[in-house]
């Protein structure tokens, strides 16, 4: 603080001017060598930030971890012709403690290694235009997932019990040399029910999930729009998908997917969920597993699988349980074109299947495919499983 002595007609005023990072009102604070004054790490100006406070990165490469627990905005900034500010994993990594700050996995017995982690229940808190950069991390887990206490995941950004937004973020190279990564991860739980909105990302190289959003069921929820994402995913490990999520409502749309292994990999929704406008290839030919797989969650809310486009996988689409819906979704080069899931409380209508050795099996009795689904080019229409 600095106390300023003014004088107004035959008055001494004193006010009070709040200096970079000490004051409770928020600020606008600088890291990096393109703004004076400023700080040299990330962690300080977070350290030194009120709550409502904004953050600008400047460009170049910072090699730490960043905690988060209140509200706040960081955001990389333009200097003159460079926009790149860049979090790259903490010094003289070899995988394990102390170099890394662990931190308790929400819902397993592993531990994450996140590179920023956000955990602030009380307000949002808003990341953008910024490179996290994890292919500098030595050492591997014994298995991904993580089976036990003495092993982790790295994350590129976590957000625990907290709202607010992440937009136009590069994550890269997640588990590259440590063999377990994940690019976006968002957890909830109760009370807490946050809304979060992911738009407008690249999430390349992680090896087990690109995004992962979850919140324990029954009860929580979570909130969410990802839209204008490209995600692509290094791994062909069977639990690994580009997108899993568990217990979210809102909206995945507009997002472009490209892995050798599980596309979207829906686990279960406890809301309103749609899923459109996707388009999710596999470049592992028709071997990939599944384009989007939705019977294997545990429903319990209202999906719709809208005009999504799903090309090469060994199954294309896994209609979900209960009233969902599944509308205009177009699947090419599969295996099992769509997975009917027996489920005789799904509404279908106007699908496509070109190219498949399977059009779509466990038809409920009685299931007429007529302005539901179209087959093209399909070696068997419908397969040999029978529903109960």
């Amino acid at each position: 603080m600095r106390t300023v002595r003014l004088a107004w007609k035959g008055y001494l005023l004193l006010t009070v001017i709040p200096m970079l990072g000490s004051s409770s009102v928020a600020a606008t604070l600088y890291v990096g060598t393109c703004h004076s004054p400023s700080y040299s790490t990330i962690s300080a100006a977070v350290a030194a930030a009120p709550p409502g406070s904004a953050i600008g990165v400047c460009p170049g490469t910072y090699q730490e971890q960043v905690f988060i627990t209140q509200p706040l905005t960081l955001q990389g900034i333009r200097s003159g012709n460079a926009d790149r500010a860049r979090i790259i994993v903490p010094a003289s990594i070899t995988g394990g403690s102390p170099n890394w700050q662990f931190v308790p996995d929400p819902d397993f017995i592993n531990k994450i290694a996140p590179q920023i982690y956000v955990n602030s229940p009380t307000g949002p808190v808003n990341i953008s235009n910024l490179t996290i950069d994890g292919s500098g991390e030595m050492g591997s887990p014994s298995s991904c997932p993580p089976t036990s206490s003495s092993e982790w995941e790295t994350v590129a950004i976590l957000y625990e019990n907290t709202s607010g937004s992440i937009k136009q973020v590069n994550t890269v190279g997640q588990g590259k040399n440590s063999s377990c990564g994940v690019g976006i991860r968002a957890y909830a739980a109760p009370p807490v029910i946050p809304t979060v909105t992911i738009s407008n990302n690249s999430l390349q190289d992680a090896t087990l999930y690109g995004m992962y959003l979850e919140a324990p069921m029954p009860g929580a929820s979570m909130t969410v729009s990802v839209t204008n994402n490209t995600m692509t995913v290094g791994s062909q490990n069977y639990g690994s998908a580009a997108l899993y999520y568990d217990a979210v409502s809102g909206v995945i749309s507009s997002n472009f997917i490209s892995t050798p292994g599980h596309g979207v990999w829906d686990y279960g929704s406890s809301g309103v969920l749609t899923v459109s406008n996707n388009t999710i290839l596999s470049t592992n030919g028709a071997a990939g597993f599944g384009g989007v797989l939705g019977a294997g969650g545990l429903g319990g809310g209202t999906e719709a699988y809208t005009a999504n486009k799903v090309v090469n996988y060994y199954v294309g689409l896994d209609i979900p349980p209960g009233p969902s819906t599944t509308k205009n979704n177009l699947v090419v080069n599969s295996y099992l074109g769509i997975e009917v899931g027996c489920n005789t409380a799904a509404t279908i209508s106007g699908n496509v299947v070109n190219n498949a050795q399977i059009g779509m099996d466990t038809v409920p009795t009685g299931f007429s495919a007529t302005g539901k689904i179209s087959f093209f080019s399909a070696d068997q229409v419908q397969g040999s499983s029978t529903c109960p």
